[in-house]
């Protein structure tokens, strides 16, 4: 009889383990299952975005690339739906000679991951590579100087002022705010109370005044200082990534706005302290985003680089121009706290 007890608890102990595992099992595939629910064919060829961010210890490092959907691969209300490519870095776009806000990407069998905000290549599919119709849609736009050349601004040749409009947002997050009221940075960035020393006063000395970044004035929630406060309430800065609240902050402000690119050329992100990794700012270049380290949104040096980088093109022509915006830019960027530094 203790043998047939045995026995028989023996095997509902193996019952239950099998019972477990067929559990553990089922929960797996379930959530497999929701998971994949959130992934979609794409359908489209993706703009490439190459992003240049900046550390306090100047070390270089690979950033993952992110690629802007275009078409009907973008279901988000918003229109702007920004994905990183799994297992891809610039390092790998620059070795693939890949222009940013140029370049398009596309793979066949490949997928989005709504989740995850991921575009999913499969091992050993080839990978497209092609250039972005001029003509065809999205807010990936390039926001060079247009018209003005090298030789324009060497020789001050008279020619007509380009001027750029821009959007400055700052974060109000659950556990942290950008520093800087709106008033602050309307005059950090444009001098909009006396600050001789900023964006909008350092472009125009370097381009003759051929190029003026002014700020937004025709969005009646933004008003006419060009600076706007997003909340976003349950949003936890202190130790996260910057990057997805980047975008976290230009979704709610597009919820609220309308599309930001219909009414600024330039949109400034000034993140509020507390985010991990030691990072100054960064802009993906030859497009409208540029996202500043909190205070960095009131250094001359990080609005000059960062600003140029969304317009590389006008970047080269200003330090082909002037090679004292590369000595400000470095004095500046060892000191910043130290104003007026002056072009000479």
């Amino acid at each position: 009889m203790k043998t047939f007890s045995f026995a028989v608890s023996s095997l509902l102990l193996t019952f239950g383990d099998v019972a477990a595992q067929v559990d553990g099992t089922s929960s797996q595939l379930l959530r497999r299952a929701q998971s994949n629910k959130n992934r979609r064919a794409t359908k489209n060829p993706c703009v490439v975005i190459l992003s240049d961010k900046e550390y306090l210890d100047h070390h270089v490092e690979d950033q993952p690339l992110e690629c802007e959907l275009q078409s009907t691969d973008v279901v988000k209300a918003n229109g702007i739906s920004v994905v990183k490519v799994k297992g891809k870095t610039t390092g790998w776009a620059k070795k693939n000679g890949i222009e940013s806000g140029v370049t398009t990407l596309f793979a066949s069998n490949s997928v989005i991951d709504d989740d995850t905000d991921e575009l999913i290549i499969p091992t050993g599919e080839t990978i497209e590579l092609g250039r972005r119709n001029k003509s065809s849609g999205g807010s990936s736009k390039a926001t060079g100087a247009g018209s003005l050349d090298p030789a324009d601004l060497i020789w001050n040749r008279n020619l007509a002022t380009v001027v750029k409009k821009v959007l400055v947002l700052r974060i109000q997050a659950a556990d942290a705010s950008t520093t800087a009221s709106e008033t602050q940075l309307a005059d950090d960035v444009f001098g909009a109370a006396g600050d001789v020393l900023n964006l909008k006063s350092q472009f125009n000395q370097c381009s003759y005044g051929q190029l003026q970044f002014e700020p937004t004035t025709s969005n009646a929630l933004v008003g006419t200082d060009g600076v706007y406060t997003v909340t976003l309430p349950t949003t936890i800065i202190t130790g996260a990534a910057d990057n997805p609240i980047a975008w976290a902050a230009v979704d709610k402000a597009t919820a609220e706005l309308g599309t930001l690119t219909s009414f600024a050329d330039h949109v400034m992100v000034c993140m509020p302290p507390g985010t991990s990794g030691g990072w100054i700012a960064y802009a993906y270049i030859n497009h409208w985003l540029s996202v500043f380290n909190n205070q960095w949104c009131g250094y001359p040096s990080g609005l000059l680089h960062e600003l140029g980088e969304s317009c590389i093109v006008l970047y080269l022509q200003v330090q082909f121009r002037l090679l004292s915006f590369v000595r400000l830019t470095s004095i500046c960027k060892i000191r910043p706290q130290l104003e007026p530094c002056t072009l000479l």
